[in-house]
């Protein structure tokens, strides 16, 4: 199949780069989703009162596109058929941007080696309504109106931290410790609130907090020296356990376990990004040697 970017963008796998189909322009693919909320105006003291850490609304992502009469490698088929094959190639389209029971894989690259990828989850805004724009090969163009109601893009692969690692804490993370998050985390432009945090004891009554938010999440108990307490954002427990990091298993203790801070109501936990670094602080006592700290997460940028 020919195609024509560097800079491809895929859906659900397909990229849309070739000669039946294409990218004209691309509005939106490198703006930022607008702020949700506002300061509040009392109307009994100059300006506003500022409101911190305000969410994102929806990201958007506009595709202005073309589709002809020919295969992906531009060819006219048998008989001069390139309306019929139009046809063919908009009902691909259709099916491709029309899923309504799962959001769409969108990916798009941003070098030429394919290493800096990024994924969009995102619905259809719009109808698609072709207007002619070639008589022959018969093309018309259109646009598509891409909403992600995650609001951000994210890395495709997972990164980690890990207390343990060279240069960090290998003899046991420390009580009342802040961290600067190395890298890739200081790569993020949003805050990152779908991740597992995994604390490994001994520790009583351990509290991580995200010190550019004030958001804090603890529980109230003990992790015994080779067990985890297991934090999963995204399915909103809190567990604990022995060899279930980075698992749902465990017993839970959501009951004991209390989130607080800018990140709430929509996490029990996150990660702000920050110029100076993400960071992350962790609390409580009775540390010890094997005391660990880990977090998983995708980088998420605006």
């Amino acid at each position: 199949m020919v195609t024509t970017s560097k800079w491809p963008i895929t859906v659900d796998g397909t990229r849309l780069d070739s000669l039946a189909w294409n990218v004209s322009t691309r509005g939106g693919r490198d703006g930022m989703p607008p702020i949700a909320g506002a300061d509040i105006d009392t109307e009994m003291r100059d300006g506003t009162l500022w409101v911190p850490n305000k969410n994102f609304g929806p990201g958007k992502l506009v595709l202005k596109m073309w589709v002809g009469g020919t295969d992906a490698d531009g060819a006219v088929p048998v008989g001069n058929d390139d309306y019929k094959k139009y046809i063919t190639n908009l009902d691909s389209l259709k099916r491709m941007f029309a899923v309504q029971h799962r959001l769409l894989d969108v990916r798009q690259q941003f070098d030429i080696a394919g290493t800096m990828i990024r994924q969009s989850l995102c619905t259809i805004n719009t109808v698609i309504t072709p207007e002619m724009f070639s008589a022959y090969p018969y093309t018309a163009t259109f646009a598509v109106e891409l909403d992600v109601p995650g609001a951000f893009s994210q890395d495709v692969a997972d990164s980690n931290y890990d207390s343990q690692a060279v240069g960090q804490f290998p003899g046991g993370v420390p009580a009342n410790t802040t961290i600067t998050l190395p890298a890739p985390f200081p790569q993020a432009t949003a805050p990152m609130r779908k991740m597992y945090l995994v604390v490994d004891g001994p520790a009583t009554n351990p509290k991580i907090l995200d010190p550019r938010n004030g958001h804090s999440i603890q529980y109230n108990g003990v992790v015994a020296n080779g067990s985890q307490w297991v934090v999963n954002t995204t399915t909103w427990t809190s567990k604990v356990g022995i060899g279930i990091a980075f698992t749902d298993t465990g017993t839970d203790v959501y009951a004991q376990t209390v989130a607080q801070g800018g990140h709430m109501p929509a996490a029990l936990f996150g990660i702000t990004a920050d110029p100076a670094g993400a960071q992350v602080r962790i609390e409580g006592s009775a540390f010890g040697a094997a005391t660990r700290l880990r977090i998983r997460t995708k980088l998420q940028y605006l």
